[in-house]
């Protein structure tokens, strides 16, 4: 690249310094909702990032000289997804700015049905609901639950209060093996935070639960098994809240 070139190309990208060019788009991957976000760094650098709702798991970028070619990255990467049925939707204030996603969207996700597998091998979704099913309605009997905003899965949770669906059906089919923060009040999150892992909620459920040596996606979803569980998890919150007095 000579000197007249480097300046004129070096005019175009001082035009277009900072974010530009900000996409996110939604769409479904195997039946489930995924985001794609494209942008444009300083008319170089080519950003994309995507993941599932509330939680974002990959981000890479690619560079240019010429911003003619940084913006034809932009292009081809949204008519790529535009092509697989994506669509536009409003672009998070984070991604506009130049930020990237917010740690709050990561660490705290409990459960996402990706993430289950058996020597390498992954579970069959359905099967990675009841665990989660049951801990959820438990939150839901003592108002540690925040209700579903759409009308739908509301009335999906009526029927499973009333116990005419399953814990695991009611999550599978509400929540589609997602829980998170936003499902939770305060103190749900809190304690959650300090039970709702390998060693304090899932221990318990192997224990109490599954039989010797089953595998942990083995419980049987019923209301059954509910019952097994909810007597434990009265005792460990009320020794969590014990301890939180004490604080």
């Amino acid at each position: 690249m000579g000197i007249r070139e480097w300046y004129s190309e070096f005019k175009k990208r001082r035009a277009l310094r900072g974010v530009t060019h900000t996409h996110c788009m939604e769409g479904l991957v195997d039946g489930k909702l995924e985001y794609r976000l494209i942008r444009l760094r300083d008319g170089q650098i080519s950003e994309y990032c995507w993941g599932a709702p509330k939680r974002y798991g990959g981000l890479s970028s690619r560079g240019s000289a010429y911003v003619a070619q940084a913006l034809e990255h932009i292009r081809s990467e949204h008519a790529k997804w535009a092509e697989r049925g994506f669509v536009d939707i409003a672009v998070p204030e984070w991604w506009s700015a130049g930020d990237y996603p917010p740690e709050a969207e990561g660490p705290d996700f409990f459960e996402d049905p990706d993430f289950h597998g058996i020597d390498g091998e992954k579970v069959k979704e359905e099967d990675t609901w009841t665990h989660s099913g049951m801990y959820l309605m438990w939150l839901d009997a003592n108002g540690m639950f925040v209700p579903p905003g759409n009308e739908d899965d509301l009335a999906k949770l009526e029927r499973a209060r009333q116990r005419q669906m399953t814990p695991g059906a009611y999550f599978g089919d509400a929540h589609g093996g997602w829980f998170g923060p936003d499902d939770l009040t305060d103190e749900g999150l809190a304690f959650t935070r300090s039970y709702y892992n390998a060693k304090g909620y899932k221990a318990d459920y192997r224990a109490h639960v599954l039989k010797p040596r089953s595998n942990f996606y083995s419980g049987v979803d019923t209301w059954e098994t509910y019952e097994l569980i909810a007597h434990v998890l009265y005792e460990r919150y009320a020794a969590w809240k014990a301890a939180q007095e004490l604080k």
